[in-house]
């Protein structure tokens, strides 16, 4: 499963990026994600704020970690054509089958919003497939489908050696990597990826995603990244846990939400579980609180500076909790995050 999400947001980044987009992200942000079909969980990242603004400022003790970054991108601009950094927001739903007891099944759709004309999208796909694709007609809309082995295979080098981060990735999840890949406009500003069934459902008339899966959105809509989450069978069969104790208070909880984002000399970590009754947050309350003061005196013991910083983060977690509602928040200043990512 993780194997297939990651295959398919690299190749939305190898595909996608050739679409600019206009302004007020923080307005269009859940106009976005409403327009995706239903899902399990949805995620929307403002690409604009994460390139001009968190990514300069997370990785400012280290230089040559951004111009690496940065420099994929402009691989991925010189081999098919399209800049990353174009991109202003994306919107991706999730939807979540359980294939076998043990085997859980993702399928994902990625909504991105912008100026575009026919033509253009064509060419992408063009370049992105070299050729080979093919098309399918469906509720008025051309969709172009794609092997999702095969664009990535032809867009990493082949020299071990040289491999790019960004290769070596690609290459972890290859193995996982077997379906189609679709790429539609849903309307004249909107662009559509995902599985072809998928892209289907979201170019049809299939049920729209829930509500309450936008209000968890909403809780901070100028963030770099928000994200939330329904997880009717427990969570602790996304990490592949025992039936322990902490794997039974994780299979509690039925929805999670989160953010991440920055502001001058601090990024702010956010993330929020609901459980079944208030007596498993509660339980969850104090597992976290436990861990919190058990390590964080030992890390700042430590004689390593980033480990004196992880015991600091510890202490600066806050972990609150309203009735059925777990709240997890982490304020992170300039110069620890300068200690932990900074050049080794």
């Amino acid at each position: 499963m993780r194997k297939k999400l990651f295959a398919f947001l690299a190749v939305a980044f190898v595909i996608g990026a050739s679409f600019v987009f206009t302004d007020d992200s923080e307005a269009r942000s859940n106009e976005l994600a409403a327009l995706l079909p239903q899902s399990d969980g949805v995620l929307v990242l403002d690409v604009k704020k994460l390139f001009d603004e968190a990514l300069p400022q997370i990785l400012s003790a280290n230089e040559p970690m951004l111009a690496k970054i940065n420099g994929e991108a402009a691989k991925i601009k010189n081999r098919t054509g399209l800049d990353l950094r174009q991109f202003d927001l994306l919107a991706l739903g999730l939807r979540t089958k359980q294939v076998d007891e043990k085997t859980l099944n993702v399928e994902p759709v990625l909504l991105a919003r912008g100026p575009y004309n026919g033509s253009s999208l064509a060419e992408a796909a063009k370049m992105a497939s070299k050729g080979e694709s093919r098309t399918e007609e469906f509720a008025g809309r051309t969709i172009y489908v794609f092997s999702a082995r095969d664009i990535v295979d032809r867009n990493r080098s082949s020299n071990a050696v040289s491999k790019s981060m960004f290769e070596k990735m690609l290459d972890k999840v290859l193995n996982g990597l077997s379906d189609e890949v679709a790429l539609a406009a849903y309307d004249s500003n909107t662009v559509a990826l995902g599985s072809l069934a998928r892209v289907k459902e979201l170019l049809g008339n299939s049920p729209r995603i829930e509500n309450r899966l936008l209000e968890m959105l909403g809780r901070k809509q100028t963030a770099v990244a928000n994200f939330g989450m329904v997880v009717p069978d427990g969570l602790s069969r996304y990490f592949e846990l025992e039936e322990d104790e902490l794997g039974e208070s994780l299979n509690a909880v039925r929805e999670v939400n989160g953010s991440l984002d920055v502001v001058p000399g601090r990024t702010m970590l956010s993330l929020a579980a609901r459980t079944v009754d208030a007596k498993q947050a509660e339980n969850l309350e104090i597992m976290l609180s436990g861990f919190r003061g058990l390590f964080s005196g030992i890390l700042k013991q430590q004689k390593g500076e980033d480990k004196k910083v992880y015991g600091r983060m510890l202490d600066n977690l806050s972990v609150d909790r309203n009735d059925t509602e777990l709240m997890v928040n982490l304020e992170i200043p300039q110069g620890d995050l300068d200690i932990i990512v900074g050049k080794k």
